[in-house]
């Protein structure tokens, strides 16, 4: 028996129950031989040991429904004489877990689990009014995160602070949101999601007469991701014409990646291929934007990965908090959170705080960003005719940069979001050449 085959039946749950796909696989023998009456008694255990499962009414985590399955059916074959570790006993709990995964009940169970992954903060399930307040007082505090490996920069670490926002940090990597209670013995981290995973900024470029040019800011994007330039937006009876940003097997990288493009145009649309397999049979999510202000110079942004965060899920046990660390729970040692002038706290409440999507974006004519933070206003004038930032003292001697340099910072052209106006899943027509075509050593752009 496959067990991989349960949830691929489900195939939208397949990352989500792995952890407990890999504890049944482990049990499976290539030499176990059926044996009729084993194979009868385990299609006749396989409701006992739902029943059993089921009279815990609310699983948190798939961790959870790990721990509580494994009970249940060595419970339910207890009255049975089988060794858990002869060919016997494989063949048993083979079919018994067959039988368990194909009922609906226990599918509709891991289902549920699944689909409060990514709940939002406004659910239901994050009301807090039954909740006392010392038991959110006594969670206050920062944590070490249990990790699998050590790391000479100091492993990951959580920060709870007392308005209901978190910081989870480690080495290069920071990210915040709302942690709320659930049920009295449960904490969830609701990560800061954006709505989309695309955003576009662009601007009127005179330089470029009747041309467009994209560029894609970051490392996300890749043969995966698709877009195209039109006039009109696609129809349900015309798929849209999609092209891959860069080429299968793409493996030396020549920034800026932009490409250029004949015309402007009144539409873009982006989208991501998951399925590298998926040549346009199947349906996916387009984003498309209105470039009703006719600009020709764009910046595509990504924001995949952060508008597909996952809840992270902890056990309150005493006031204290345990994490699932291969099936078993770990103790998190804590602290005190750092005093409020420190430079930790200042950190923590920037990462705690919930970053907007920006209406407008100032890059200088290389390509690098100016952000709000770094910008001083004794220091830069906004300029209307130019639709930029201009340095009130520009840099006037011999040594300046070019204009065109990356660290020139004399002027900045604001580029504004355009607005998304539809989000359709359909199937597409995938264009066989990529804009741009990266083989080792140089990247080759494809105006």
């Amino acid at each position: 028996m496959n067990r991989i085959r349960f949830t691929q039946s489900r195939g939208r749950y397949i990352s989500a129950v792995s952890s407990l796909i890999c504890l049944l696989i482990v049990s499976q023998s290539a030499y176990a031989k059926p044996n009729k009456s084993i194979l009868n008694q385990a299609k006749q255990n396989a409701p006992k040991v739902i029943t059993c499962i089921d009279r815990q009414n609310y699983y948190d985590s798939l961790e959870e429904l790990e721990i509580k399955f494994e009970s249940c059916a060595q419970q339910v074959t207890l009255s049975l004489d089988i060794d858990r570790n002869d060919e016997l006993s494989s063949s048993y709990f083979d079919a018994l877990y067959e039988h368990i995964f194909e009922d609906e009940g226990f599918q509709n169970t891991m289902a549920s689990i699944a689909a409060r992954e990514s709940l939002p903060i406004t659910d239901p399930l994050y009301d807090t009014d039954d909740i006392g307040q010392a038991l959110e007082d006594s969670l206050v505090g920062t944590y070490s995160l249990p990790t699998g490996s050590q790391s000479p920069e100091g492993g990951p670490g959580l920060a709870l602070l007392p308005n209901r926002k978190y910081a989870v940090y480690s080495f290069g990597y920071a990210a915040g949101g709302d942690w709320r209670i659930v049920k009295g013995k449960y904490l969830h981290l609701i990560p800061y999601r954006v709505p989309q995973p695309y955003y576009v900024y662009g601007r009127h470029n005179s330089d470029l007469g009747q041309k467009s040019k994209i560029r894609f800011n970051g490392g996300d994007f890749s043969d995966a991701t698709l877009v195209s330039f039109n006039d009109k937006p696609a129809t349900p009876t015309e798929l849209p014409k999609l092209t891959p940003v860069f080429n299968d097997g793409a493996n030396c990288f020549s920034w800026p990646y932009e490409a250029v493009y004949p015309n402007t145009y009144k539409f873009l649309t982006l989208a991501y291929n998951a399925d590298y397999k998926n040549k346009g049979d199947d349906a996916i999510t387009t984003y498309t934007f209105n470039n009703e202000q006719g600009f020709n110079h764009f910046h595509a942004l990504s924001f995949r990965k952060m508008s597909e965060r996952k809840t992270m899920k902890f056990i309150i046990k005493d006031g204290e908090l345990f994490a699932y660390s291969f099936s078993e729970l770990e103790k998190l040692s804590k602290s005190e959170l750092p005093e409020p002038d420190t430079e930790n706290a200042q950190f923590f409440k920037y990462i705690s705080t919930e970053s907007t999507i920006a209406d407008s974006l100032f890059y200088n004519p290389a390509g690098n960003e100016i952000q709000q933070f770094d910008l001083d206003p004794n220091n830069y004038s906004y300029d209307d005719k130019l639709k930029a930032l201009v340095a009130i003292n520009t840099c006037s001697d011999e040594n300046c940069p070019p204009a065109d340099d990356y660290h020139n910072y004399d002027i900045f052209y604001e580029y504004k979001r355009l607005d998304t106006i539809s989000q359709n899943k359909s199937k597409f027509q995938l264009q066989p050449k990529p804009l741009i075509y990266s083989v080792c050593q140089e990247a080759e752009r494809i105006d």
